[in-house]
């Protein structure tokens, strides 16, 4: 016996299911632009970029020995992210360096609650 379900139920049930759809893609939709923006976020470039292997740095596929003869210049808006990310890598094989941030810069950051 077949059921006659009322056009407005049936429409009911599809807007229901697209809500259920439209959820799940937003859901979906956050989380790729999450993972996509904290892909290029420059601390986690950099890390991708510098390994440490005892005392060989290798960058990009080129290797240097370094041996707590390693010195950090730097500059630019994103590069206090990037000096983070290089002195946890270089650890004891980082000598000194220094950076230079636009004017305002660190307040901006301290403001959004980043280091």
């Amino acid at each position: 016996m077949k059921v006659n379900i009322p056009k407005y139920m049936q429409l009911f049930r599809c807007l229901s299911n697209l809500r259920k759809m439209s959820k799940s893609l937003t859901y979906d939709a956050e989380q790729i632009f999450e993972v996509s923006v904290n892909s290029v976020l420059p601390h986690q470039m950099v890390k991708r970029s510098l390994l440490v292997d005892g005392n060989r740095l290798v960058v990009d596929g080129c290797s240097y020995s370094i041996n707590h003869n390693v010195h950090m210049v730097g500059f630019g808006k994103a590069v206090i992210g990037m000096a983070a990310a290089v002195e946890e890598i270089l650890e004891e094989h980082l000598v000194q360096g220094v950076v230079s941030v636009p004017f305002g810069i660190q307040e901006s950051f301290r403001a959004s609650g980043r280091r």
